[in-house]
């Protein structure tokens, strides 16, 4: 046999997706998956709790609504195109990105950090197999997110988990088994009479 080479991330992801090879107010929560004990934002299938369906999109109305965060603009990339979002930070900690939405309200929320929880306990960091996605379940990320398996949280199917890969695994089942959680996305609800 020769030198085995490591696979392509979206080679290797295809192959295993293609074979079901995916293995199986403010809610304020115990952390202990870093450092010890931190607050942790909880994000449901009805959004992140004290961020409402049909609040206004501005850093004001974010603001107010989630007390404690400071919201700042910045640019971001999402699988299909960069764009204005609004960043909530918490003690210098980015947590959170809120993209627009239709009317001038609030669009999906992009949960970025450890700190956070998914409607299943996921969180930043957790390989697919520790967050227990169902099993040929993901889907293989384009554009700015190319090679990267997408999955729905198995607590709530419009919570999509977003994971990266390193590149360096040398079998498809290692590419994997080792890619981790890089954010959680909630998708709202579209509007009655959309």
């Amino acid at each position: 046999m020769g030198i085995s080479r490591p696979l392509r991330p979206l080679a290797c992801l295809a192959l295993v997706v293609a074979a079901g090879a995916c293995s199986p107010g403010l809610d304020m929560v115990m952390d202990d998956v870093t450092t010890g004990t931190a607050d942790a934002l909880v994000l449901t299938a009805d959004g992140l709790p004290g961020l409402p369906v049909g609040t206004a999109y501005s850093e004001t109305a974010i603001e107010a609504a989630l007390p404690g965060f400071d919201a700042s603009p910045i640019t971001m990339a999402t699988e299909t195109e960069t764009l204005s979002a609004i960043a909530l930070f918490r003690d210098g900690l980015q947590m959170v990105q809120v993209l627009p939405g239709s009317g001038g309200r609030i669009g999906a929320v992009h949960a970025v950090s450890t700190r956070l929880r998914g409607p299943g306990g996921e969180h930043v960091g957790m390989t697919i197999g520790e967050a227990q996605v169902a099993a040929g379940s993901c889907r293989i990320g384009a554009g700015n997110w190319s090679g990267m398996p997408i999955c729905p949280s198995r607590a709530a199917p419009n919570v999509s988990l977003v994971f990266a890969t390193t590149g360096i695994a040398q079998t498809a089942v290692e590419a994997i088994s080792t890619a981790t959680l890089q954010r959680m996305i909630w998708t709202p609800p579209e509007p009655e009479g959309s």
